[in-house]
């Protein structure tokens, strides 16, 4: 589950990274901390890779796609959905049977791509602002919340970061750019924690549903 695996509210907790001590927000050093400069080579070029087959993924099937990162993670279709998809990335030039990833990272990278395929980082708050005359869009959990909070509140910092290569010195640097946003979106009484692929991939497929929400008529 998307908050099980990225986001752990608690009452007391470590010294925030990137700046943002007592403010709500800690990223962890799990699979890379925030506060080092980039990860293993190695790492870096697995993360690379695994961002380049969710964006070959986005390409060569665009329809399904789009459905799996606005579906309930929840539920049964949703597993299918990333059962088939998975089948698609093996067709992908960058794919290799040693690759490995959370689903949540795999549909991340798979809106990121989508979000440059259909070139939406250039305005992206035009495509995602809030509409009155919509629905609200519907939250899964406490961390699609925050989530939505950060595109909505800073989109161009959003776009520089999705714009970015996975696990890269200009990855931590659209963090850094993006770091005043990030505690304002968390409760006061909260502190979240993440590793920086797991907000990453949140922001990502937040920024590609507020899109698909504000396409659809809040219908889709």
């Amino acid at each position: 589950m998307l908050e099980g695996m990225f986001m752990r509210a608690r009452k007391s907790g470590r010294m925030a990274l990137l700046a943002m001590a007592g403010a709500g927000l800690v990223l962890s050093s799990a699979a890379g901390a925030a506060d080092k400069p980039v990860a293993a080579k190695s790492d870096a070029e697995v993360a690379q890779a695994l961002q380049d087959v969710g964006h070959c993924v986005a390409a060569s099937r665009p329809d399904l796609s789009a459905q799996y990162v606005t579906m309930d993670y929840k539920s049964d279709e949703y597993r299918k959905l990333g059962d088939k998809l998975g089948k698609a990335a093996a067709r992908c030039k960058t794919y290799s049977h040693g690759l490995r990833s959370s689903g949540v990272v795999f549909a991340a990278s798979i809106a990121e791509g989508l979000l440059i395929k259909d070139a939406l980082l250039g305005d992206l708050a035009a495509h995602t602002a809030y509409r009155e005359d919509l629905p609200s869009i519907e939250v899964q959990s406490p961390a699609d919340l925050m989530a939505y909070c950060i595109v909505r509140k800073a989109p161009g910092e959003t776009a520089a970061l999705l714009a970015t290569d996975l696990v890269s010195d200009e990855e931590l640097a659209a963090f850094k750019t993006l770091a005043p946003v990030l505690p304002t979106c968390v409760p006061a009484d909260a502190k979240a924690e993440f590793t920086r692929e797991g907000l990453r991939s949140l922001i990502a497929l937040a920024a590609y549903r507020l899109y698909a929400h504000n396409q659809t008529g809040g219908e889709g």
